[in-house]
């Protein structure tokens, strides 16, 4: 998503194979901010969330946020 002409912000939901240990995740996790981010330097926010297929699914078809109330004062 373009926030501004040279600002941009990427997000992506990661799967891992039960098996990999935390560690694996956290190092893999760093390489690929650092390959973004070198290769594409206008990503300035990048949020990598790790969940299974299962719970990227569920997320994927549940209900949207409903805001109650209103912001303006």
């Amino acid at each position: 998503m373009h926030l501004a002409p040279q600002d941009i912000l990427v997000t992506a939901s990661v799967d891992f194979d039960d098996w990999v240990s935390a560690r694996a995740v956290e190092d893999v996790t760093a390489r690929l901010q650092t390959a973004i981010k070198s290769r594409y330097p206008d990503v300035h926010n990048l949020y990598i969330e790790v969940q299974s297929e299962q719970a990227f699914a569920a997320s994927r078809n549940a209900s949207p946020i409903q805001v109650v109330g209103s912001a303006a004062h």
